[in-house]
């Protein structure tokens, strides 16, 4: 089987390209399935001897089971895009969101 690669970007204010996973860590090993997309429960599994990047842009050296609960796999990413008029909506009293202006 050919791995298939990662790709997308990360990031709400600042854009980062998500990097191709290092062999013999958590992101290769998901990589390698013919999966794109899938949600897989960590209790009960070892991963002590993979690195993990969960925000996608670093790895760290923790074993990712004993950090979080699952795993949301997309081989595919678009970094979101922020609805400023929305967010104020859930949150009016932030002061660093600035309003959309609709024409």
């Amino acid at each position: 089987m050919v791995l298939q690669l990662m790709r997308g970007e990360y990031g709400l204010f600042r854009r980062g390209k998500i990097k191709n996973p290092k062999i013999g860590t958590l992101e290769f090993l998901l990589g390698e399935s013919e999966y794109d997309n899938y949600w897989l429960p960590l209790k009960g599994l070892n991963f002590n001897d993979y690195e993990s990047r969960p925000l996608g842009n670093f790895y760290m050296k923790n074993a990712i089971n004993e950090v979080i609960d699952a795993v949301i796999f997309n081989r595919y990413m678009r970094r979101p895009k922020l609805d400023r008029n929305f967010f104020l909506k859930i949150c009016p009293d932030n002061k660093y969101i600035k309003p959309e202006i609709e024409e």
